[in-house]
């Protein structure tokens, strides 16, 4: 085996990538209607937004 290629222990490999994001609609049972924008699985951001303390930024 070629040792010239092979990776020592103390080396790594570090891959990065975006996240795919996505909007969607949410219809309450109340009829109220809610956009939600995600980042792979985490929420992102909200529209409309409830207040006094909203949970997410507004999209």
């Amino acid at each position: 085996m070629d040792k010239g290629n092979a990776l020592s222990k103390v080396e790594s490999v570090v891959m990065t990538y975006d996240l795919p994001e996505r909007l969607e609609e949410e219809v309450m049972p109340t009829g109220k209607v809610y956009t939600i924008k995600w980042r792979g699985d985490e929420i992102i951001g909200i529209s409309p937004q409830d207040e006094p303390f909203p949970f997410y930024p507004a999209i």
